[in-house]
């Protein structure tokens, strides 16, 4: 996730500008991102309390994958807020989930070691997006081909915690 949204974010000029978008209303919409993300953080804690974190690991992330789909399918100006509010609800309901998925699993007495080694892996994947998106870019492949390809990754990755429910 951090690795596409920093991607996404870094390049947000040139991914409007492949859509036909205006910079200002790229920029305008990177609202819609931050509120979904705050309302996905603090609304999906009653629900961590009642099916556990564990449970709802794998389905936070078909949100974001929805905004990924929109991404790719459609070009329409309204589909970039539309997609981030997704993408951002993802985000924020993830991070919600991991925190709490983190102390199901390690307990509370090692938890600062364990999120130390998570953030320093989330660091690093959204420093390597832009390397990698910027490659892409450059090799002139396009963001449709692109985002097909993080959402298929990501769609393999849910199965795969799927079968861990």
């Amino acid at each position: 996730v951090g690795f596409t949204n920093t991607a996404i974010f870094f390049f947000q000029l040139k991914l409007g500008e492949a859509k036909g978008w205006s910079p200002e209303w790229v920029a305008g919409s990177i609202s819609a991102f931050a509120i979904a993300g705050a309302i996905g953080m603090t609304g999906i804690g009653s629900l961590v309390d009642r099916f556990t974190a564990k449970r709802l690991f794998p389905f936070h992330m078909f949100l974001y994958m929805l905004g990924l789909l929109a991404l790719i399918l459609f070009d329409h100006h309204l589909v970039y807020p539309i997609a981030l509010i997704f993408i951002g609800l993802g985000h924020g309901t993830g991070r919600t989930i991991k925190d709490a998925m983190l102390v199901e699993i390690y307990g509370s007495d090692i938890i600062g070691q364990i999120r130390s080694i998570f953030i320093t892996v989330m660091v690093i994947s959204t420093a390597l997006g832009p390397i990698f998106f910027g490659i892409l870019l450059d090799m002139n492949i396009s963001y449709t081909l692109i985002f097909t390809g993080v959402l298929i990754l990501t769609f393999l990755s849910t199965l795969n915690g799927l079968r861990r429910i």
